[in-house]
């Protein structure tokens, strides 16, 4: 009978594995009575060590709970038990030995860890926390849980007792915010300064307001607005280098090109307003125009263009507007241009536009943030050399409501793309409080009744925006949203139900609305930027900042039954004109079955 192997004897440690030769307060952690006969040689503070003993044999069994089949512990080749794993000779890894024998009745989770049932006796001697510290105090380890990986736990602070009544702060109205109103000073060449002072906002911001209008635009040369606008900074005739000395002072420049304006803005610190606005000053007034600049943002604008063609997204609200102006007036068109009229732009057009159109007469520099080091001379002696020019005259489109649906075919598409509008008064009407009201209720909220019915109860799309929004001339009510091809035509048809409005807006909706539309404008206009880009936008619209504020008020006392009468006399499913972009064939057959008249567009460029 082969003779078998001899196990080594194991000297277990004093502490867990993981410990210091220390305790953790810094102290050595003595042996208890009892468990140490020798002491380590060379250090007489240290633990005493028991002495070398085997431990008891180990038969292969049956796992206990909690440990996998590839969880052993010990096996026929001598091995250390609980401070060490094997494996029998020959077997796969994951095919362990089961632990049997070392107390009747206990049973054990996987690892060397917890302990249920009765508890055995360590061989490795007591946990360090449940030693006396020398100094006689607590150790730092006792009391504390540990977590599953043997991190320390914070305890939980305590919950105060049965009885205790925790008063709440109640909810208020904020008090009342006014938009703040500007001082207005005009300079002898037409340009008008609204200077906003915002004690405490040092970062200061600064927006030009341009009447350019793209329909003063060659037909033929469409987008050379745009063009003029981004190629404006890259480059001046006194500093080549403009933006890196823009950046020098911590500035930013943006802009936008509009249907009727061209705004410019400026953000900087408050203390290097002046010269940031010198530099600002040189771009608006003598951009360089580079034959590279050009070309550039002329490519730029054209794969901008191709993207925003290539997906339904992008190309509903151009055919939306295609809809309701129709091809011959230039907002039909792209506000931008396309790949054809951006081919043909030359730095000379560009040169012509900004000749043309960027003159003092008829704009507004507003500015805006904390000015109490800075009057008004100082704010607009960089425009003084600016020549002045003949003013602008914004055509008014001609609008009409088409009404209809239209389909616009864009194969492959996973979804369809839903723009709808309808034209309506504009800021001037008296009913525009209760218009705008009645918009937020039925699209622009989250709770919206459009919102509630296609997204929550039905689950046709992630969500309706839209709302009443007002245009230089006029406004317009919109509804926009994504849904599932096989949805949209049911969602056409709750579309028109509700905008019939069957049931009155309630006092609530009203009152929620106007709450929030109020509540919300000081968050809106939190910072000098928002104030001056508001700002500008009623400048352009021939409109004076006080009109927030008046507007504001007017919500509070508007009723239901005025927000309900005004939309039934106003809004109109009859009139509302309405986009889908998506697959034409299934879309079409879907309304066909629906009862819904539509008719079939190519894609316009």
């Amino acid at each position: 009978m082969a003779r078998p192997p001899r196990r080594r004897a194991v000297t277990p440690r004093t502490r867990p594995r993981a410990g210091h030769p220390r305790g953790r307060s810094g102290v050595p952690t003595p042996s208890p009575p009892g468990q140490g006969t020798r002491r380590r040689a060379g250090d007489p503070h240290l633990p005493a060590l028991e002495p070398a003993r085997r431990l008891p044999r180990r038969d292969s069994g049956t796992p206990r709970r909690g440990q996998g089949p590839g969880r052993s512990h010990g096996g026929p080749r001598g091995g250390a038990g609980l401070l060490q794993r094997s494996r029998r000779p020959g077997a796969r890894q994951g095919q362990g030995q089961g632990r049997a024998g070392l107390a009747r009745g206990t049973r054990h989770r996987g690892g060397a860890g917890r302990r249920r049932g009765r508890r055995l006796a360590d061989p490795r001697g007591p946990r360090t926390d449940e030693l006396p510290s020398r100094r006689g105090v607590r150790h730092p380890r006792a009391g504390h849980r540990r977590g599953r990986r043997g991190q320390n736990r914070r305890r939980s602070a305590p919950l105060p007792s049965r009885g205790v009544e925790v008063s709440r702060p109640a909810v208020t109205d904020p008090s009342p915010w006014q938009f703040p109103l500007p001082h207005e000073t005009r300079l002898d060449n037409g340009l008008r300064l609204w200077r906003i002072h915002l004690p405490g906002q040092r970062l200061v911001a600064a927006e030009l307001v341009l009447p350019a209008p793209v329909a003063m635009e060659d037909r033929r040369l469409e987008g050379v607005a745009a063009v003029a606008l981004h190629a404006a900074d890259e480059a001046t005739r006194s500093h080549p280098d403009v933006i890196e000395q823009l950046e020098l002072q911590g500035a930013a420049l943006g802009g936008s090109t509009g249907w009727h304006h061209t705004h410019l803005s400026l953000s900087v610190p408050a203390r290097r307003l002046p010269t940031a606005l010198r530099l600002f000053a040189e771009v608006v007034m003598e951009p360089a125009y580079d034959d590279d600049a050009v070309a550039h943002h002329v490519e730029a604008l054209d794969a901008a263009w191709r993207q925003r063609m290539a997906a339904p997204a992008g190309r509903a609200p151009q055919q939306l507007r295609a809809a309701l102006f129709g091809p011959e007036c230039r907002e039909g068109r792209e506000l931008t241009g396309t790949a054809d009229t951006l081919a043909a732009i030359r730095p000379d057009d560009v040169v012509a536009w900004h000749a043309r159109h960027w003159h003092p007469a008829g704009a507004t520099l507003v500015v805006a943030g904390d000015l109490e080091d800075l009057d008004d001379t100082s704010l607009l002696s960089p425009f003084e050399r600016w020549h002045p020019g003949v003013p602008t005259e914004t055509p008014e489109p001609s609008a009409r409501d088409r009404g209809g649906c239209v389909v616009v075919d864009h194969p492959g598409a996973a979804q369809t793309v839903i723009r709808a509008a309808q034209f309506t008064p504009g800021r001037h009407d008296p009913s525009w409080p209760a218009l705008k009201l009645g918009g937020h209720a039925m699209a622009g909220a989250f709770s919206s009744r459009l919102n509630l019915e296609l997204r929550e109860r039905r689950g046709f799309t992630y969500g309706v925006s839209g709302g009443v929004a007002p245009r230089r001339h006029g406004g317009w009510f919109t509804v926009a949203a994504a849904v599932a091809n096989e949805s949209a035509a049911e969602c056409i048809s709750l579309l028109h139900q509700h905008l019939a409005l069957p049931e009155d807006l309630t006092a609530e909706e009203v009152a929620d609305c106007a709450r929030f539309l109020v509540q919300v404008a000081p968050l809106s206009y939190e910072t000098a930027g928002d104030i001056a880009h508001q700002s500008a936008v009623l400048a352009a619209a021939e409109e004076h900042p006080r009109f927030v504020n008046e507007v504001n008020a007017r919500y509070a006392t508007t009723s239901a039954a005025e927000a309900s009468e005004t939309w039934r006399r106003l809004i109109s499913p009859e009139r509302l004109t309405v986009v889908l972009v998506g697959p034409a064939e299934q879309l079409s057959r879907d309304l066909e079955r629906a009862g819904i008249a539509h008719e079939v567009m190519p894609a316009t460029p």
